[in-house]
């Protein structure tokens, strides 16, 4: 289903736990004094806060492989700035409305974060890298979940979103619910690093040759994925299930929508290193049912209203707030 992609208005709410790890954490970094950027209702903002919050941006893009370009950086420290004024006016209402949370909450929190790590890294490694101790994480981690509290009970309540609603935009935009065509597919992955060198690339490169061989002697795909692939698709033969081509990294996708069932592609170079795909069937454009999208449709419309009652709430908090930028 194709929809409009929600975007929150520099408003980092609570849905990412990381974007609450990188404030407050002067005492960690540096003693000499910092420079403070704004002040909100006397409590200070700092180019710390500013620095570490981009440098958590940068970190999450780079572990999802899509960096930042440089010609960007200008606009987010702006953006950055924003987002840690509407931060800091929720939480401040959170504690006039009385809000806590407790070790327990923080606990689940963490475990989450935890969960969410990739394969091989620790959480001490990770607390490392954003240059923040633990005691830090709890306390951010425990402010965004008084945040995300004071927003299920002040926004949640107008962001109610009925079958009819939906199935009025559902009729009135059809252009949001047209399926794509789509493949299915199977991929066997020799991953390469970001920063490797030509050799190392050249041993990928081999790599990927010697099982491209075993393909065309006749061994079995799904059996081959087992035994080399490195993608986390292995386990399942490389099965991928039903694609789009905006499911995948432009190239991956290109190869799999040229091919027929039960062809195998060449090798095919993405970021993530050199890819054998097998393409097994294919599913024409179509457009999606009302009844077999109602749920999701619903739920989609609902979060869009949370985003917009949360900007309004925003808005009405910054009327009466003394918001006091510092000028260098």
């Amino acid at each position: 289903m194709k929809f409009k992609p929600f975007l929150f208005n520099s408003i980092t709410l609570m849905t990412t736990l990381f974007a609450f790890i990188a404030s407050d954490a002067l005492s960690q970094t540096d003693n000499t004094p910092d420079t403070t950027v704004v002040i909100v209702n006397d409590i200070p903002i700092t180019e710390t806060d500013v620095a570490l919050e981009i440098k958590r941006i940068l970190f999450q893009a780079k572990a999802m492989r899509q960096p930042i370009d440089e010609s960007m950086m200008g606009s987010m420290r702006d953006k950055v700035i924003d987002s840690l004024i509407n931060r800091e006016l929720l939480y401040q209402r959170s504690k006039a409305k009385g809000i806590t949370t407790d070790a327990e909450e923080i606990d689940n929190s963490i475990d989450q974060i935890k969960q969410k790590l990739e394969a091989g890294q620790s959480f001490e490694s990770l607390l490392a890298e954003m240059g923040i101790t633990i005691e830090t994480m709890r306390t951010q981690v425990g402010q965004a979940n008084a945040i995300q509290k004071l927003i299920e009970v002040v926004v949640y309540p107008k962001a109610m979103v009925s079958e009819k609603e939906s199935r009025i935009f559902f009729e009135n935009n059809p252009q949001y619910f047209q399926k794509p065509e789509e493949v299915k597919a199977s991929h066997i992955l020799i991953q390469v690093a970001p920063d490797a060198g030509d050799e190392e690339k050249l041993a990928s490169r081999k790599k990927i040759e010697e099982v491209q061989i075993k393909i065309e002697a006749g061994d079995d795909f799904a059996e081959l994925a087992r035994q080399y692939s490195e993608g986390p698709s292995n386990v399942n033969g490389g099965d991928l299930g039903y694609f789009d081509r905006k499911k995948m990294v432009k190239p991956f996708s290109d190869a799999a929508f040229a091919l027929k069932p039960g062809e195998v592609s060449d090798i095919v170079e993405t970021r993530f290193g050199f890819h054998l795909i097998k393409v097994y069937d294919k599913k024409a454009k179509s457009a999606y049912v009302f009844e077999d999208i109602k749920d999701r449709l619903r739920e989609i419309l609902r979060q869009q209203k949370i985003q917009d009652e949360t900007v309004r709430y925003l808005e009405e908090l910054r009327k009466t707030a003394d918001v006091k930028r510092i000028t260098q």
